[in-house]
């Protein structure tokens, strides 16, 4: 059954953007996908989160900060963390994707390594580590199928960080860290720091070298008890032809008491190279015991067919020390491993042994397995056609990414990055993927932002690529309280990306005195009032006064109110009362009934605004003491205590 068929991911477009082309491998936490990143046109790794994970939000938001974390740290031997998302309850990360095999894969195939091959993969690895330890990063789970080596040869560490994401979730069969490289912290207290991985990276080396892992049990819980109460063997106890220096090394990196081991990776990884270069290349290439399993196996079957054998090619290691003394990121390429063909008889064993003894005295161990590639050359900052003709002078072709990326350094149509990056390894005649510069990026703030209210606004700025900033007040006669009268930088301003953008919200109109009509004719009280910025409500009441003239107006003559507020004016003309004027009285703190009853005997009437069905005056208009006609109409609040 093919995988499209079988995995229903397959084919899949996630985030509008990764479109995914094939499963590679199923783990306790993910499955991992070739995907091709559409934007960029290039190949990555999708690790996609299994489903009763996703649905965890603790877990997804622990995921999504570690994967952050991740994204972070730079370094040539970490697999890189380009992207993180959700689609459909798919929650994945966008990983660098290495073609070749995991570290386990190379040791089932080889059993164990020689010292200067175990070197050559672990000082990447302890690089790596070093690099994500000064940044504040702690792996938590170093181990083989963590260990990539491409078919280039190159040597990255995979999951940074991911392992503490998934901490709290439950994974069949696995303690997080993997179990068998858990340090004794880790399975008696469930706490990790750099030394953890430290620990973790001298399990590797043991087993590198003895090609089996020192702890065993029928349970992980068994194994994690050793962890706890059991000393890593020493590897010569496996492999007596290793010398002393090994067994100390692995001895410190693995020391149950965090205080006894190497401060961090970067102290590990100094050690390992002070050790390599004390080393003979006897010893580095365990010359010793390549004769005795040559002799051994002589003695036992001479004479019999062999197979043919491939010797593997020498690591090239390059280091530099950095002027404060310490180790810079070293680029260590190891030749990915060859695939040996079944022995079908323990003759061919016997002289492969012989061969590959007497290849060990001659050559020394591995070469470079760089005939087949290339350095890529810099295309950085050259124009499209410029990028094509020096490309081609190389022998190398180029594909361009459908999109281009904005860069503020790198001009509109230029080169902005090409992967592989320069003076990494290329396949003769192979393909560099080019991404162009887009110039600088620009964003105008929104028109729409002008007249929106204060959330809407923020939300616009934010959906355009731009940040909100302070909110300022202030009064305006022509934007409505509550809505963005201006933004500063102005609207239509071409910014940067997540610029600030400050707004200022209207309060309304300036408050100002309102003018006293009573006693004026209700025509004159209007035309007073609206060239003084207000708007004029009218209210008939029976009074003894002149029929059309204001006798009461709310708010009083004492008040301010907003700019183009409405001014309630009561007027005398209305049928019905004895014209008789009387003195609001204070109604504050009755109960309904009380105020009514008040109101009924001096006739006035009365009118509520209520809040929840409250039964408790809190407000009045007009004031208590204020001069009215009988009749007039008493507006009341009330609320609950």
């Amino acid at each position: 059954m093919s995988t499209a068929l079988s995995d229903p991911l397959v084919g899949q477009l996630l985030d509008g953007r990764y479109r995914v082309t094939r499963r590679l491998a199923r783990g306790g936490m993910a499955t991992v996908y070739t995907a091709l990143d559409t934007r960029l046109g290039r190949e990555v790794a999708l690790k996609v989160m299994h489903p009763n994970l996703a649905v965890d939000r603790e877990f997804v938001s622990r995921f999504i900060r570690e994967a952050h974390a991740a994204a972070r740290l730079s370094h040539p031997a970490a697999v890189a963390v380009y992207d993180q998302s959700a689609d459909s309850g798919h929650v994945f990360i966008a990983m660098e994707y290495v073609r070749g095999r995991t570290l386990r894969d190379w040791l089932r195939e080889r059993g164990r390594l020689t010292p200067r091959e175990t070197f050559a993969v672990l000082e990447p690895v302890l690089a790596a580590l070093a690099a994500a330890h000064a940044a504040g990063l702690v792996h938590r789970d170093v181990k083989p199928e963590n260990v990539l080596i491409a078919d280039d040869g190159r040597v990255k560490v995979a999951d940074f960080g991911l392992a503490r994401a998934v901490s709290n979730a439950t994974v069949t069969g696995t303690l997080i860290g993997t179990v068998a490289y858990l340090s004794p912290e880790q399975v008696d207290r469930g706490t990790a720091d750099q030394r953890s991985d430290v620990y973790a990276a001298g399990i590797l080396l043991y087993e590198c070298l003895t090609g089996h892992q020192p702890h065993y049990g029928e349970t992980p819980l068994q194994i994690a008890y050793q962890h706890v109460n059991s000393d890593v063997p020493a590897p010569s106890l496996t492999r007596p032809t290793l010398p002393g220096e090994i067994d100390a090394l692995v001895r410190r990196a693995t020391c149950r008491n965090a205080a006894g081991r190497p401060a961090d990776a970067g102290e590990f990884l100094r050690e390992l190279l002070a050790l390599r270069r004390g080393l003979s290349a006897d010893a580095l290439d365990d010359v010793a015991g390549a004769q005795a399993a040559a002799e051994a196996a002589t003695t036992a079957v001479w004479g019999e067919e062999v197979a043919q054998h491939r010797t593997p090619a020498q690591p090239t290691l390059s280091f530099e020390t950095a002027s404060g003394g310490g180790i810079l990121p070293p680029t260590t390429v190891v030749a990915a491993p060859p695939r040996f063909a079944r022995r079908r008889s323990r003759g061919r064993l016997a002289l492969a042994a012989v061969v590959c003894a007497a290849l060990a005295l001659g050559v020394g161990g591995w070469r470079l397995a760089a005939d087949n590639s290339v350095s890529t050359p810099s295309l950085l900052n050259l124009s499209k056609d410029q990028a094509l003709t020096k490309a081609r002078t190389n022998g190398l072709q180029l594909r361009f990414a459908d999109a281009g990326q904005f860069s503020e350094n790198v001009g509109a149509g230029e080169v902005l990055s090409t992967d592989p990056l320069p003076g990494h390894p290329v396949a003769k005649h192979g393909w560099i993927t080019v991404v162009l510069s887009k110039g600088p990026e620009r964003i105008a703030v929104p028109a729409s932002v002008a007249g929106a209210g204060l959330d809407d606004a923020k939300q616009q700025l934010i959906d355009a690529g731009l940040s909100p900033g302070t909110v300022t007040h202030k009064y305006s006669d022509t934007v409505a309280a509550g809505q963005v009268a201006s933004t500063d930088p102005a609207v239509g301003t071409a910014l940067k990306r997540n610029a600030v953008v400050n707004l200022v919200v209207s309060d309304g109109g300036k408050p100002t005195a309102v003018p006293n009509v009573i006693g004026d004719s209700v025509d004159d009280a209007t035309r007073t009032l609206q060239q003084a910025g207000f708007q004029v409500a009218t209210q008939q009441v029976a009074s003894g006064a002149d029929s059309g003239t204001v006798v009461a107006q709310s708010p009083t003559p004492d008040q301010k109110a907003p700019h183009n507020s409405t001014i309630t004016l009561q007027v005398s003309g209305a049928p019905g009362g004895n014209g008789a004027m009387v003195t609001v009285p204070n109604l504050v703190g009755m109960s309904r009934e009380q105020a009514e009853q008040v109101l009924e005997r001096m006739n006035l009437e009365s009118d509520s605004s209520n809040f929840g069905f409250g039964n408790k005056v809190t407000g009045q208009d007009p004031k208590p003491g204020t001069q009215v006609p009988t009749g007039t109409t008493i507006h009341l609040q009330y609320a609950f205590f």
